[in-house]
């Protein structure tokens, strides 16, 4: 739209929050990647959580990656009680026409 800058090369960071997440600790994310052309999986994903004022890194972070589009990676961690998380994430071909990063599902997991 007129509103928003074309974007024609990848950014090095982004970011993607999943709220509503209340109630028993949350200790896994997964999240599917879209892999193909444009598209691939981050080089790396940090997981934090909401204290009330603000994101806190979780602890204890291990990632298990997808190894094809549409397939889940899990990151695991010591379970937190919040009620928002965010997963940031760093493209492995920033600037470039190939380091796109899309997402096709997140899920919280207990």
């Amino acid at each position: 739209t007129a509103l928003l800058p074309a974007v024609s090369r990848a950014h090095a960071t982004e970011w993607v929050s999943l709220s509503g997440v209340e109630g028993a600790p949350v200790g896994s994310v997964q999240a599917s990647f879209v892999i193909d052309s444009l598209h691939g999986l981050p080089a790396a994903i940090a997981v934090s959580y909401w204290n009330g004022r603000a994101f806190v890194p979780v602890r204890n972070t291990r990632v298990q990656w997808a190894t094809e589009s549409g397939k889940p990676t899990r990151v695991t961690f010591t379970p937190v009680s919040t009620g928002r998380i965010r997963l940031d994430l760093t493209s492995r071909a920033p600037g470039t026409t190939r380091g796109f990063l899309g997402i096709t599902e997140v899920l919280a997991g207990r």
